[in-house]
């Protein structure tokens, strides 16, 4: 039964996943124009994730060690998968290295479950706090399907039962990697992370550069906004960088201002400009608020102003520009010059500059 579903449910979960990717293109391409080497970044790609990101994620040797467990595993047992399971190439050795591959998936997976029994503060909880037990359900169903495969167990073995056990186990699974990396949930930091650094707005951080000036405005192009006010008027890879957010928190525990108890937290920043991306409102975020302000009380969209919408102008002006966010974020996201942007906005085309130091929630 298993061997005639599961081609029929990994395809269909490509196909999904194909679908909600063409969706989320489109979500960015609303953003302005940004010049970027297509092709070149693509295949810059994979050095920047193995050398440049995992240079910043090393500064934390147990995520470092689990994040290659888990997702140099995950990369290989899906594409395995595929083959094995979904083409039907039910060979020894193809069998072999999806046990290998999903064995290390499942240890880095355990690693993920335990920093996620008792996580930190900076931590976001809500839907990934499931995300651990999906990566656990994706490797070990594979790794039992697979046994057959490698010759270890025979056809069919554990009856109907077991059968049953394994198709929601693959489902649920399948279901988070491949439908959940394009349509939304934890997994989206993949598929949007992965094209961030190809075409990241500031490439010359990559291969040890430094790149820590504001970027200057285009006062040759006319139509260009003095700023940004919209969510639509960031650049299409800035809201790209947006996607590509893990909400790790690495951001929200260097910033000084949140440590102070002003009304800032860059980690809920990114999320409120990925709130405005796709339309509604922050009610769902499951991370630290603003100190000294409620979540549920902020929405926006595409294509309506962001400061009293998304976010308020103290939060931006709460900002010292520091870089201490940027320097710390494994997914080198960008967060100063979003909020420089929009403070351009606030006192180019508004006249609306800071005029007092916001209040410490904390004083």
């Amino acid at each position: 039964m298993l061997n005639t579903l599961l081609p029929i449910l990994l395809f269909a979960a490509l196909g999904l996943a194909v679908l909600g990717a063409l969706r989320r293109v489109a979500m960015w391409r609303r953003g302005r124009a940004s010049k970027v080497d297509l092709i070149g970044g693509l295949l810059a790609m994979p050095k920047r994730y193995m050398v440049d990101l995992h240079h910043v994620v090393a500064r934390d040797k147990y995520i470092a060690n689990t994040h290659v467990a888990t997702a140099g595993g995950a990369v290989a047992s899906a594409v395995l998968a595929i083959l094995v399971h979904g083409f039907g190439l039910h060979n020894r050795f193809l069998g072999y290295a999806l046990l290998l591959m999903t064995a290390v998936m499942f240890v880095g997976a355990i690693f993920v479950y335990l920093r996620r029994r008792n996580p930190p503060a900076r931590l976001s909880k809500g839907p990934w706090m499931r995300l651990p037990k999906s990566l656990l359900a994706f490797s070990a169903s594979f790794f039992l399907l697979t046994l057959p495969v490698a010759g270890i167990l025979p056809e069919n073995f554990g009856g109907w039962l077991l059968a049953v056990i394994l198709g929601i186990g693959v489902l649920w699974g399948v279901s988070e990697l491949f439908f959940g990396m394009t349509w939304g949930g934890p997994m989206k930091h993949a598929f949007a992370g992965a094209l961030h650094l190809a075409w990241h707005r500031r490439a010359e951080r990559f291969g040890g550069g430094r790149s820590t000036g504001l970027k200057p405005l285009d006062l040759n192009d006319p139509t260009a906004p003095l700023g940004v006010e919209k969510p639509e008027d960031f650049t299409w890879n800035q809201l790209l960088g947006f996607d590509a957010c893990v909400q790790c928190g690495k951001c929200e525990a260097a910033c000084p201002a949140f440590a102070a108890g002003q009304p800032l937290n860059p980690k809920k920043l990114i999320q409120d400009m990925v709130v405005g991306l796709a339309g509604g409102t922050d009610a769902k975020f499951a991370g630290s608020p603003y100190p000294g302000k409620p979540v549920g009380e902020h929405s926006g969209d595409p294509h309506q102003p962001i400061v009293n919408g998304l976010v308020d102008a103290e939060t931006l002006w709460s900002c010292t520009t520091c870089r201490a966010c940027v320097e710390e974020c494994p997914m080198m996201i960008e967060h100063v010059d979003a909020i420089v942007d929009m403070r351009r906005h606030l006192t180019l085309e508004k006249a609306r500059p800071r005029t007092r130091a916001p209040k410490s929630s904390k004083t």
